[in-house]
């Protein structure tokens, strides 16, 4: 069958007009999102870590870093910072103690302290957690929406998927 040349145009505006309507009604912009894609590196999982989750749980270790990678991608930053905080939580609690009730950032710091945790130091967790709730909780001064809280909340979800892959490969084999 052959393509004539108004049928080949016709098929081209109608796939201009449904990117055109992707970007500007559902606010997706399909570049944007290939760039953030490349961004974010992959998580491998050790067995150890990994056999204390199903894959297709959405509530496990595996679903969080898919939210958190799906929320990056599509642009939803503060949903990225959330899931970040989050997964950074079940680790601490669930793999580097025993479920412990403690506050998060008494946690992170105890936990830290711990001679074979040390290590965590370098990836300041503290003050991505503080970073994280003065972003997503902000104050009626803190309104205004600027480039600069946008391009900053990028980059503490990058560097935060660093350090959530560095947890990922250190994490100790619990029972």
């Amino acid at each position: 069958m052959q393509w004539s040349k108004d049928l080949h145009a016709a098929m081209c505006s109608r796939a201009a007009g449904a990117l055109k309507w992707i970007r500007e009604s559902v606010g997706l912009d399909l570049p944007e999102v290939e760039r953030r894609w490349k961004e974010i590196p992959p998580i491998i999982v050790p067995k150890h870590v990994s056999d204390q989750h199903g894959i297709e749980d959405p509530r496990s270790l595996f679903g969080y870093l898919d939210q958190v990678r799906l929320a990056y991608i599509i642009g939803a930053d503060l949903a990225a910072i959330s899931m970040c905080r989050a997964t950074t939580e079940i680790l601490i609690r669930f793999h580097y103690n025993m479920y412990d009730q403690t506050r998060l950032g008494k946690l992170v710091e105890s936990t830290q302290n711990k001679l074979e945790f040390s290590f965590l130091r370098r990836h300041n967790l503290g003050a991505k957690i503080q970073k994280a709730n003065h972003i997503l909780h902000v104050n009626k001064e803190d309104i205004k929406v600027d480039i600069d809280h946008r391009s900053e909340s990028q980059a503490l979800v990058r560097d935060w998927i660093i350090t959530l892959r560095k947890m990922i490969e250190r994490a100790p084999a619990r029972s």
